[in-house]
């Protein structure tokens, strides 16, 4: 049920990018031969406003045909390349928008209506045998101070403390039912980072409206932003190409978080909606950010691309996609047993 949900939601994320394009290309005048949900053969269809709405067999996102661009026999009035370049351009960029549009109401729905998830500095579970376990730390403490420093933020001042200080002894400061207690733990060293063996409490935040606006705004840049990081890791050599995931990584890393919660569940599918957003920009054959490459040399040139060139840059790109998709899915399925170990073990360790 879990991989059920997460593909209906995945193939959601694509329709709503495609819905983008659809509904920018009627306010340009531009006609929509056809709508459709799905690839591959035609299931069943209907006409409605001079646009075929198509369901197709496999359940994979969905596409739109645009006058001109993917249907050559329409009139000029409805022809992609007899608009402006404005017009041309924002419906190729119709699709990202709605992407980042639809992560941010998730987002914002998250901050107003269910409320995000907010540590404690409370202990909620103490590892058995573990340094605090040894140390005398019990559930129900509340963490005050470590080292002397005053707990104010808890993932900065304590989980990130603890995590850089393996192997060295740190003072907690505790409050255990009105009185003062002081303990000395040495975090061990697990993964490159120290953990002692707790799980601390959490309660869900929610914001009024302007923050949950500023809350949304500022997730929805951070999840844009990891899309550059990692292309700059990947450039860089800091990851391998093999360590990329693709839609069979992706399903089951978000059908994972399903089963932890639908706050984690609707955050994922808020990062994937706009990183598809932010990817489909890029200036490469195919994607959207091609085509809006396309235009701005155009733009430029005061006359469009040599036809020839264009087809020859884009079937590259295909080439070039097909190639990377193909080598991404190849990893995804031998990356299936060790990612399924590798969630099985994060859910299983409750060490903070």
């Amino acid at each position: 049920m879990a991989f059920l949900i997460t593909f209906l939601a995945l193939n959601f994320v694509v329709f709503f990018h495609e819905l983008g394009h659809f509904l920018a290309a009627k306010r340009a005048g531009i006609g929509v031969t056809e709508f459709s949900l799905g690839m591959g053969p035609l299931l069943a269809s209907f006409n409605y406003n001079d646009t075929q709405f198509s369901f197709r067999l496999l359940p994979l996102g969905g596409f739109v045909k645009l006058a001109g661009l993917d249907d050559a026999n329409c009139p000029d009035e409805k022809n992609y390349f007899k608009k402006t370049i404005s017009q041309r351009a924002f419906t190729l960029a119709a699709g990202s928008i709605m992407n980042a549009i639809l992560g941010f109401l998730i987002l914002f729905s998250l901050a107003f209506v269910l409320g995000i998830p907010a540590i404690k500095p409370q202990i909620n579970k103490v590892m058995p045998d573990s340094p605090a376990s040894i140390a005398g730390i019990v559930s129900g403490d509340i963490v005050t101070h470590i080292d002397g420093n005053k707990i104010k933020n808890v993932k900065n001042d304590f989980i990130q403390y603890i995590g850089s200080h393996s192997d060295t002894p740190i003072l907690i400061s505790l409050k255990r039912q009105g009185a003062d207690v002081e303990l000395s733990v040495t975090p061990k060293e697990s993964d490159g980072r120290g953990l002692i063996g707790i799980e601390l409490d959490y309660h869900r935040k929610k914001y009024r409206p302007f923050l949950s606006i500023k809350e949304a705004t500022k997730d929805s840049l951070f999840y844009a932003s990891l899309v550059f990081k990692s292309i700059d890791m990947l450039i860089s050599g800091k990851v391998d190409i093999t360590e990329m995931s693709g839609p069979v990584g992706i399903v089951q890393v978000a059908s994972n978080q399903l089963n932890q919660g639908i706050i984690q569940f609707l955050s994922i599918i808020a990062m994937i909606s706009i990183s598809l957003g932010v990817i489909n920009l890029f200036p490469f054959p195919i994607l959207d950010g091609g085509h809006l490459l396309f235009l701005a040399i155009e733009k430029i040139r005061k006359k469009p691309i040599n036809k020839r060139v264009e087809n020859w840059v884009n079937n590259a790109g295909v080439a070039l996609l097909a190639l990377l998709t193909i080598t991404i899915l190849l990893n995804d399925i031998k990356q299936w047993s060790p990612r399924t170990k590798m969630l099985d073990t994060m859910n299983s360790q409750l060490e903070k």
